[in-house]
């Protein structure tokens, strides 16, 4: 049985209301091999960002890394 925080409830609602009011990213970069554009990094945070941020929610990346201290 996985056990989980008494807080999920809140978070899912969080999630939910921030993904009601996501848009989709603009199609901003080219590519020239299919011709087709494809949505960058900072078109996807541009979408996503606002609507998290008024639910209070973050966008974060975790870094760690290896024993030979590479960066993951």
């Amino acid at each position: 049985m996985i056990e989980r925080s008494p807080e999920i409830a809140e978070l899912i609602g969080a999630l939910v209301k921030a993904q009601a009011a996501m848009r989709n990213p603009q199609l901003d970069i080219p590519n020239p091999h299919f011709r087709t554009r494809y949505a960058s990094l900072t078109s996807v945070r541009d979408a996503v960002t606002p609507a998290l941020t008024a639910q209070g929610l973050v966008l974060t990346q975790l870094v760690s890394t290896t024993e030979k201290q590479e960066v993951i």
